[in-house]
């Protein structure tokens, strides 16, 4: 089933959802339909900083049409019902966009999952891979912390120099290679980094306009109808559905053409009767919309920041891997420059710089073993539903 088809479906399922708890009134309080002007939503809706929502502008459209058609006479209305049912099917296509958009979030999440779980799995191997050269650089570098001997005064012997000599080229190709795959896996970090945040960004943005929409709706008057209106919920709702998702019995006026003439001339005819079930039903569609949204833009921010987390932690994985190569490769260089130095003092120096740098390397070693235990079976099993207002 295509994203649009499956969209298209839990909105039809919602709305008949919607008529049902509508019929068993389930708690609503119905009130007389007061008559609202579209700048006075709007002007409402900017104090939410909702002036540029192009969702929010079509529910207000649609309530203001809703609210003054039940007062017009009955030819009034029969001219304003295309533009009625033209404000519905923007309404239910702004709903329809931002479902998508949330599809698309999620199906971007996703695909960060996945880049962590290649990041992290193509590190583990490449630092592996390099592992046997760190753990035969340890033994060069006690090769050479012997040959040094600090506590004599005797000059390196040519057979020294030949074991030190050997033992600089095979630990600085070691410590190169791993320079190397640690920047890489960094460098690879911090782009998944910047698509996390940015990502982060939007959802929180759109977390903030669900909830200033939310605070709006419940500042709204309480758009409704009287007991008997219920009566007529079951033609509006088919009206409704046909609007939005197709059906028979066009009828055209002025151009325009909108479906079934039945459902429509019915509501229409009643007047507050159908008009009122109708603004209940979009209302309270348009409501449940934005708790659901809410629920779920927290739901992928959650599990976001959790893989923020992985990704920063494994970062600082590559990050001190990263130092630790530096400084063993800084302190080679000192070596090599001062090791043909027989001074007692520079001796010394040479041996602790020796014994520093197999510190670091077996740091080193210690962080790829931490590398290769990090557990990514919770990621791999990852999944995220996608957006539905059916879903509980």
């Amino acid at each position: 089933m295509t994203d649009n088809n499956r969209i298209k479906k839990d909105l039809k399922a919602h709305l008949e959802n919607t008529f049902r708890k509508i019929k068993s009134h389930d708690g609503w309080d119905l009130l007389d339909i007061p008559n609202l002007s579209e700048n006075e939503l709007l002007s409402t809706a900017k104090n939410y900083g909702l002036e540029n929502d192009s969702q929010t502008r079509a529910f207000c459209k649609f309530i203001a049409m809703g609210t003054n058609f039940a007062s017009l006479d009955f030819q009034s209305r029969l001219q304003e019902i295309p533009d009625l049912v033209n404000s519905i099917k923007d309404l239910i296509s702004k709903f329809e966009q931002e479902i998508k958009e949330f599809s698309d979030i999620a199906n971007f999440f996703s695909t960060l999952i996945h880049s962590f779980i290649k990041l992290v799995i193509n590190t583990k191997h490449n630092l592996k891979m390099a592992l046997p050269h760190l753990e035969e650089a340890t033994i060069h570098m006690k090769v050479m912390s012997e040959a040094l001997r600090p506590e004599s005064a005797d000059e390196l012997s040519q057979e020294d120099m030949v074991d030190i000599d050997l033992a600089l080229s095979n630990m600085s190709n070691g410590i190169a290679k791993l320079l190397e795959h640690s920047k890489s896996s960094r460098n690879e970090s911090i782009v998944l980094d910047g698509k996390i945040s940015n990502l982060k960004e939007n959802i929180e943005n759109k977390i903030t306009v669900v909830e200033n929409r939310i605070g709006f709706g419940n500042l709204l008057p309480k758009v409704g109808a009287s007991l008997g209106m219920v009566s007529g919920a079951s033609a509006t709702t088919a009206a409704v559905e046909s609007i939005a998702f197709g059906g028979t019995g066009v009828l055209v006026l002025g151009g325009l053409s909108f479906p079934p003439l039945g459902a429509i001339l019915l509501g229409a005819s009643v007047g507050a009767l159908g008009v009122g079930s109708l603004l209940l039903l979009m209302i309270k569609l348009w409501e449940k919309h934005q708790y659901k949204a809410l629920e779920y833009l927290k739901l992928i921010l959650d599990k976001l920041n959790n893989l923020n987390s992985a990704n920063l932690s494994f970062m600082g994985y590559m990050n001190k891997s990263e130092e630790n190569a530096y400084k063993i490769l800084n302190d080679m260089e000192f070596f090599k420059r001062n090791v043909k130095n027989s001074s007692t003092r520079y001796r010394k120096i040479n041996a602790a710089i020796s014994s520093k740098a197999l510190e670091s390397t077996n740091e080193i070693i210690k962080t790829i073993y931490q590398i290769d235990q990090i557990d990514l079976s919770n990621w791999c099993n990852h999944h995220i539903e996608l957006f539905s207002l059916e879903n509980n």
